[in-house]
């Protein structure tokens, strides 16, 4: 039994031994992540660079047309002085015209004529009804190419028949004061000497009370 014990420790000893005396695997330095350049390359930049030509040189995006306000039909540039069929005279500073098949209003800027039931009304819608006969009127805007709408959707314009300016004469003839609300417009001198014209005068309105 003792030789039994004392074998097997010796057996144990020699295998520690020969253990203690084997290669130990050697240890491995972690991997050092690999920096990204500092400097780009010549083909990065050269892909860059295209991609800013690119950018710079694609066409603008399409503009889309502005929604008509109230329905009014917008003409283009081509046809920003347009002669149209009149349909009627609605007072004396409104009338209504048809535009391509569409019947619309036009309110006369730089103009007020009197209301229904005020003093001067039907004198003022007879004068401007003389004064555009049956038509057609021509259509001027007061910025060429860009057309104007009030509140009631009615198209802003100056009316003309032939060369004549219709409302600056309907100031003229004293029906209305020069009405800049919407602004003076191109014309404002042009109406400031029809109203003093209008004054000096007694015309229409000025006539009757010597002001208006």
């Amino acid at each position: 039994m003792l030789r039994r014990i004392l074998r097997s420790g010796l057996l144990i000893v020699v295998i520690g031994g020969c253990v203690w005396w084997l290669p130990r695997p050697r240890r491995l330095a972690p991997l050092a992540e690999k920096s990204p350049p500092i400097h780009a390359t010549a083909q990065e930049n050269e892909l860059q660079t295209n991609r800013f030509l690119a950018v710079k040189n694609a066409p603008p995006p399409e503009k889309l047309p502005s929604p008509t306000p109230h329905g009014v039909p917008i003409p283009s540039v081509e046809d920003k002085d347009s002669i149209f069929e009149l349909i009627a005279v609605v007072d004396g500073d409104t009338i209504r015209i048809d535009y391509r098949g569409k019947p619309t209003y036009v309110r006369l800027l730089r103009i007020n004529t009197p209301e229904v039931g005020r003093r001067g009304y039907e004198e003022a819608t007879e004068s401007l009804r003389a004064l555009v006969g049956e038509g057609p009127v021509r259509i001027v805007s007061e910025i060429p190419g860009r057309i104007e709408t009030d509140h009631y959707g009615r198209l802003l314009a100056y009316v003309y028949v032939g060369d004549l300016n219709v409302n600056l004469e309907i100031v003229r003839r004293g029906w209305s004061k020069f009405w800049p609300i919407f602004g003076e417009g191109r014309f404002a001198e042009s109406f400031r000497k029809a109203q003093k014209e209008a004054q000096e005068s007694t015309a229409g309105l000025w006539g009757q009370s010597g002001e208006r």
